[in-house]
């Protein structure tokens, strides 16, 4: 199979690479980025270096690269047969970045002669389906199939500028839609499949990336970073350990009412998290956790639409609602406003000004927070 993936940062170098060559034989992989720099020097090393951070040992593994270019260069005739061969395209570029890529993506169209998958590796809600909708036109999504996966691994941050080596995570998890994949399309090892994506996404979504932002907010709130500024770190302070367990517990019972799970599974992938945030050797600063809070914060991310489901269904979420209101007072805090908002109309008016609440959410939250 013939694969080109858009992004060569580390979740491309560290994630998407490994796994695909890792797990299956016969794959030309092809790294594609904006950056000069980067690819150039994916040109000169043809190698990546991984250190699997196991916590008894690491384990060190190279993985060569076949090609690198930058987007436009695909489109040179020196690649056409590469050009007229890819069977999928990953993206890691971040959700916020996707728009970017449309005039590639149309001047691609205009190229194939044969349709090809799509798929965005990035954190979010159907990230393939929602780059489909909000950037293609209606005749553009006609040459690709989109399929939407939740991806996840811990890759601590490189303090080195275009490193070519990374440390990561030993766990890795990529789940695609099953329906969405074409049928006379071989499935890729490695990665599993689910009928049921939207139960995938919310999960990875509502105890894991909510909860790795909550923990940075609460900390913020109740210690400001200054004597603990790691995941790690967070996690041996008792307290900090209960409210994880009562922001799981809470994400259990939402997750088991809506999709009707199992709450022993949930238990069970619930320890799992903390287990994985327990290995020092991927700890994580509480300072980039934190970040990007907007974001978080909005009714198609992870937090909110934990709330609003919980408020229409009489579910417990008294610490999503806290870590909400700690995620809001660290946005302020971080735009210096120094100002930490307690009043429900204060509240209600930057959910409705910054987050896009709905006027029917809105009134939800009005109901709930009055109560």
């Amino acid at each position: 199979m013939n694969i080109v993936h858009i992004g060569a940062g580390n979740i491309g170098k560290g994630f998407i690479l490994p796994v695909l060559k890792d797990n299956n034989k016969n794959i030309n992989f092809t790294f594609l980025d904006v950056n000069q720099q980067v690819i150039d020097d994916l040109k000169k090393t043809k190698m990546v270096s991984l250190t699997y951070l196991n916590k008894l040992k690491n384990v060190n593994k190279n993985y060569i690269i076949e090609n690198a270019l930058t987007l436009n260069e695909i489109f040179e005739p020196q690649n056409t047969n590469l050009l007229n061969n890819i069977d999928l395209i990953t993206i890691s570029i971040g959700k916020e970045n996707l728009i970017k890529l449309k005039p590639w993506f149309e001047k691609l169209a205009e190229k194939l002669t044969k349709k090809i998958i799509v798929m965005c590796c990035e954190n979010g809600n159907k990230v393939s389906s929602f780059f489909k909708d909000k950037v293609f036109e209606k005749e553009t999504q006609k040459k690709f199939f989109f399929v939407d996966c939740v991806v996840d691994r811990i890759i601590p941050i490189s303090k080195l500028k275009n490193a070519k080596s990374l440390n990561v995570e030993e766990y890795y998890s990529w789940i695609y839609d099953a329906n969405q994949w074409p049928g006379d399309v071989p499935k890729l090892s490695g990665l599993k499949t689910s009928k049921n994506i939207d139960f995938e996404v919310s999960k990875k979504l509502y105890m894991l990336n909510s909860l790795h932002c909550s923990l940075a907010w609460y900390i913020y709130k109740n210690d400001k970073f200054k004597s603990i500024s790691t995941i790690y770190n967070a996690l041996q302070n008792s307290e900090v350990l209960l409210f994880t367990e009562k922001y799981l517990d809470e994400c259990i019972s939402i997750l088991e009412h809506k999709f009707h799970a199992d709450a022993k599974e949930l238990k069970s992938y619930a320890i799992s998290i903390i287990k994985r945030f327990m290995n020092k050797k991927v700890d994580d600063d509480l300072h980039r956790v934190a970040r990007n809070t907007l974001s978080k914060l909005k009714t198609d991310d992870r937090i909110s639409p934990m709330i609003l489901y919980a408020i229409k269904y009489s579910l417990n979420c008294e610490t999503i609602y806290m870590s909400f209101l700690n995620g809001i007072n660290y946005y302020l805090s971080e735009n210096e406003t120094n100002v930490e908002i307690k009043d429900n109309n204060e509240i209600l008016n930057f959910c409705s000004t910054n987050l896009n609440f709905s006027i029917n959410e809105i009134n939800a939250l009005k109901k709930y927070i009055i109560n």
